[in-house]
């Protein structure tokens, strides 16, 4: 028994490296060698074009006043410029660049990506600041970056490859590595997860220790406590340095965070402090299930399962989210009206309808229509108002409305409540056969937990295509009520090209990806059903 999971779990794993390693081939266009495939999970990222150095006098506006700037370096995918002002990462620029052996000025969008002070030079006495910024053009097509790359290669502007990377190379907003790196992270989060689980139940670990909780601690609400509780300690100072990457250092590097360490630490703290409290309740209930009634606790936990689920949707919006950000009522107004309306014509009565502080961590925009019953209302990001106009911001909450009149909700808790009571009865056959190979008495052992923990999370894995795919079905629903509802297929191009560009989404992923990790349809293919449905009202 023992041998067989772990070949299965070597197995598992080397299909997801196998996975990987073919996405990165097909990104290269061809072999990858071991020194680059090295380079592409443990050292930094590799500039994609060379810089020049040129002296460029650049015009470019953030609003109606066109400003001046000089560039420093320049590229096919980025420049560094000098300012006199400082600008913000992310701040988008209509940038006017005057390339010699071009006839007109390029007229590029780009993306600030970085940005410092530069120091003063000794003897100056000139008082302004001056500011070193890094861009990276925007949707700039391959035939304009082949012909920029040419135009480069003249006499006079020297490539100088080893000085420190400007716009081009770092990736500020190319969604395609910012992807990359989120999936990496998500397989290296689940390589730690899989190495805990089986150091723990195949090395013994958990069986030593709950034979020393059990010898030392008395009370069994309390034994479950201190055992599951030094397991949870354990795998948060393990996982530390991988939430940090993926959700601090991540985020500042693609220009996403506005947080400083010590906001995202109190944050992060608050959530490990929640989630723990969660799952210390979780515990608490399982245990009581498999000492209680270990014929069917399955069932039984299946059901907790689904109230607990429903209870979860209930005061999320009233007491989870509040604890991380501040809800507004939005103000009366043109948006107000319009979503009101809309509303109304929905027959979707709701407890109000909020502004979200979502600029206090991410420049991400999101929305969404939560809670059930008394508890339901309408939250919009602070970082979706400032920068859609009321038309977009009508067909993204006619999408969030569109799961409340589909039923969807309704479908998703019933779907968990089926997945959780199947997976459940497998590892309960599962681990009743696998305990006497590993040396735990019976499921009223405080080992028992790990083992049924762990069939549990390979059992959540193995069904994500299936969950992954309907939840991506019932998305797709809720985009074609959006569009039935508004009528307004350009508003909803417009949106989910702008929400594309705001967080970095990735328009067209590799099919795996798609299958086993996204459940939203690509952004590709959500605004090509917006244009078949525009095509068909035409």
């Amino acid at each position: 028994m023992i041998r067989n999971i772990a070949f299965w779990a070597v197995a598992l794993a080397s299909f997801l490296l196998a996975l990987i390693v073919r996405e990165e081939r097909l990104a290269a266009g061809g072999k990858v060698p071991l020194g680059r495939l090295r380079r592409l999970w443990f050292g930094p990222e590799r500039r994609r074009s060379p810089r020049y150095r040129v002296n460029w006098s650049v015009r470019y506006r953030r609003s109606e006043t066109p400003l001046l700037a000089q560039t420093r370096d320049f590229s096919q995918t980025g420049a560094g410029l000098t300012m006199l002002e400082k600008v913000p990462m992310g701040t988008l620029l209509d940038l006017e660049v005057p390339v010699p052996g071009r006839q007109e000025p390029l007229k590029v969008t780009a993306v600030v990506v970085w940005t410092k002070e530069l120091a003063a030079e000794p003897g100056s006495e000139d008082p302004q600041r001056r500011f070193f910024v890094g861009v990276h053009f925007k949707n700039l097509s391959s035939a304009l970056q082949e012909e920029l790359g040419t135009l480069l290669k003249i006499p006079g502007y020297p490539l100088d490859p080893e000085r420190p990377a400007a716009s081009g190379s770092r990736p500020g907003s190319d969604p395609a590595l910012y992807a990359a790196w989120k999936r990496k992270l998500w397989l290296a989060d689940l390589g730690l997860s899989l190495a805990l689980f089986c150091a723990l139940i195949f090395g013994g670990l958990a069986l030593r220790w709950s034979g020393w909780v059990s010898a030392h601690v008395h009370s069994w609400p309390l034994q479950v406590a201190v055992f599951s509780g030094a397991l949870w300690a354990g795998s948060v100072g393990l996982s530390f340095p991988l939430d940090w990457v993926r959700g601090f250092r991540l985020e500042h590097r693609f220009g996403l965070s506005t947080q400083s360490f010590g906001d995202w630490l109190k944050d992060h703290t608050k959530g490990l402090a929640l989630g723990g409290a969660m799952g210390l309740l979780i515990a608490e209930g399982l245990s009581l299930l498999l000492r209680t009634d270990p014929g069917h606790w399955w069932l039984k936990a299946a059901a907790a399962w689904t109230v607990w689920g429903a209870l979860l949707t209930w005061i999320f919006p009233m007491l989870l989210i509040p604890l991380f950000y501040k809800q507004v009522p939005l103000e009366r107004g043109s948006v107000r009206e319009r979503l009101e309306a809309l509303l109304a014509k929905c027959g979707t009565r709701v407890g109000g309808i909020f502004s979200l502080n979502l600029s206090r961590t991410t420049r991400k925009a999101n929305a969404c229509l939560c809670g059930l019953g008394g508890s339901r209302r309408v939250l919009l990001s602070d970082t979706l108002l400032s920068r859609y106009p009321p038309e977009e911001i009508e067909v993204v909450l006619a999408h969030e409305l569109g799961h409340h009149c589909r039923r969807h909700i309704g479908i998703g808790i019933g779907m968990s409540a089926a997945a959780a009571g199947l997976s459940c009865f497998v590892v309960d056959r599962w681990a009743k056969g696998a305990m006497p190979e590993l040396g735990i008495a019976g499921l009223s052992d405080l080992a028992a937990l790990v083992l049924i923990g762990f069939g549990l999370f390979v059992a959540g894995f193995l069904m994500m295509p299936v969950t992954q795919w309907v939840s991506r079905r019932l998305e797709r629903q809720a985009d074609q009520f959006a569009l039935e509802q508004t009528r307004d297929p350009a508003a909803f191009i417009a949106a989910m090209r702008r929400l594309a560009e705001q967080n970095l989404a990735e328009e067209n992923p590799p099919r795996w990806v798609e299958w086993l990790l996204y459940d939203h349809p690509p952004i590709a293919k959500r605004i090509r059903m917006a244009e078949q449905f525009g095509a068909g009202c035409a």
